[in-house]
């Protein structure tokens, strides 16, 4: 159909998002779903490693984002500590961005938004990929089909897509034992 975007992706986090942009910059329609409205708050996502800076980088999107500089990483906690710095890139030292999932993610799904071929819909809950002879045709959302070339389930740990599709029995017997802290501290 004349309506019908390439890509479909469920979830306008920061890998459906940044593929988002990446695919509408390239010429291509694609409708990104997400069941919460943004910017949001999370814990997860507030160091963002090298590659991240990369991506965010590729994207023109670094004084977006913010943040700041980091080119290592120390963990202390239940009596225990590690620490380390990141790899050069290139001979120049590698950093990661210690920045809010709040800033990323409006950084991110604003950019979106503004990428010409791009729709977000936000407070859309993806329900899982529709297939079709073997295929995956588009994703249900709200109850409804949205038909795309592709179908792209970006949608975290929790994955309806995935799950649709029958692909869940290793990620949930890898994920079981994660948690996700995070802290704030002012330092002078």
């Amino acid at each position: 159909a004349a309506d019908c975007p390439s890509f479909c992706c469920g979830r306008a986090g920061p890998a459906g998002a940044s593929l988002a942009i990446m695919l509408g910059r390239a010429g291509l329609s694609v409708e990104v779903y997400d069941a919460r409205s943004f910017p949001r708050e999370k814990p997860c996502g507030e160091g963002i490693m090298p590659a991240g800076v990369a991506v965010l980088a590729r994207l023109g999107l670094l004084d977006a984002v913010g943040g700041t500089r980091v080119q290592g990483v120390r963990y202390h906690g239940w009596g225990l500590a590690a620490e380390s710095r990141f790899p050069p890139v290139d001979g120049a030292p590698a950093t990661m961005l210690a920045q809010r999932r709040l800033r990323l993610d409006a950084a991110l799904v604003t950019a979106a938004r503004a990428t010409p071929g791009v729709r977000v819909f936000e407070d859309a809950a993806v329900e899982g990929a529709v297939v079709e002879r073997g295929r995956a045709v588009g994703l249900r959302v709200g109850g409804d089909l949205r038909r795309a070339g592709l179908v792209v389930g970006a949608d975290g740990l929790g994955s309806r897509v995935r799950g649709s599709l029958g692909l869940d029995a290793r990620a949930r017997a890898s994920s079981a034992a994660r948690v996700g802290l995070r802290a704030h501290f002012r330092l002078a």
